[in-house]
């Protein structure tokens, strides 16, 4: 089913719940992760690498798990595919594919309650979320529209005719992209548009915020003006363009 609700979507990580062994666990998938070293904090890329690499390891010991093509089966009849590991710690992930790694490592106790954690390889289901998880704006909107793998900035940034012209066009679901000369900056998610004084308008977005770590947020608010057709420019000042496209 395709996600509708920016708002609704981002709030789904920060109240993922499962069970594990007749024991509730939740968590909020709350920070900022990124592969990419020059956004992201390289202690958090090695944190999710290592935490990854905890899971590979085990799925690879036949009493905790057999491997079925590219997924594994965990007791009788659960499933979990490489593909939605790589995603959890890639920053790229759905709140249903993290919702599974988090249940396999409480499976695989990674994950403890709170009375047993502190020891080695041992946290709280929150700890583990904010050590080793986390989302990339770009893969919270590739998350959103259901693209396998992440897509990069430009890639919804190829049609300049199709882009929003007016304050009225500008949707619920549309991509507001940022970009700073010749380099895309950032990526998020329409919520909606209002018109404010002298003739701009006020953005809401939900997005994974990079600066300063912060993560999954559902209630950015930027102030923004037309510059020229197609072009959306801070309006404190004009560094940055903004672009906003039709979701699809």
């Amino acid at each position: 089913m395709a996600n509708t609700d920016p708002q609704a979507f981002a709030k789904r990580y920060h109240q993922i719940t499962w069970i594990h062994d007749n024991h509730q666990f939740s968590a909020s998938v709350r920070k900022y992760l990124s592969e990419n070293a020059g956004v992201c904090d390289a202690e958090r890329i090695k944190g999710a690498q290592t935490a990854k690499g905890w899971l590979l390891e085990d799925l690879k010991d036949e009493e905790k798990a057999i491997r079925e093509g590219k997924r594994y089966r965990v007791g009788k009849s659960s499933f979990i595919s490489e593909e939605t590991i790589e995603d959890s710690f890639a920053g790229r992930a759905t709140p249903d594919q993290l919702k599974q790694t988090l249940w396999l490592a409480t499976c695989f106790a990674y994950i403890v309650t709170a009375d047993e954690a502190g020891k080695p390889k041992k946290s709280t289901a929150q700890q583990f979320a904010d050590w080793y998880l986390g989302m990339d704006c770009t893969g919270f909107v590739s998350a959103f529209f259901g693209y396998s793998g992440g897509r990069g900035i430009r890639n919804y940034d190829t049609d300049a005719s199709q882009r929003r012209k007016a304050v009225k066009e500008i949707q619920a679901g549309d991509v507001m992209i940022r970009k700073e000369g010749t380099e895309y900056k950032h990526i998020a998610l329409v919520i909606g548009a209002l018109p404010s004084s002298g003739g701009g308008l006020l953005l809401k977005t939900a997005e994974s915020v990079g600066w300063k770590g912060q993560g999954v947020a559902w209630d950015v608010k930027r102030n923004l003006k037309l510059e020229s057709p197609g072009v959306f420019v801070l309006a404190s000042s004009g560094e940055s363009e903004f672009y906003i496209y039709p979701g699809r």
